[in-house]
């Protein structure tokens, strides 16, 4: 709460959790989503990278990537 003059963040969920909670009023508070060049980074075949990967066409494979 005075621990700096203004917050910014990558998602508008966090923005209105911040603000709702009471932590900072919306004029200290911004969101800039986080930019992903969709012709360099598009999904690829699913299969090829299992197999590149070495990883059974049937298991579950869980992951995330995040800033």
């Amino acid at each position: 709460r005075h621990g700096c003059d203004f917050v910014m963040t990558t998602g508008e969920a966090i923005v209105e959790q911040l603000t709702t909670d009471g932590f900072l009023p919306k004029e200290r508070v911004a969101s800039v989503p986080t930019g992903i060049d969709t012709n360099r980074f598009s999904p690829g075949d699913k299969h090829e990278a299992r197999r590149a990967l070495g990883l059974p066409e049937d298991a579950f494979i869980f992951g995330i990537i995040a800033t």
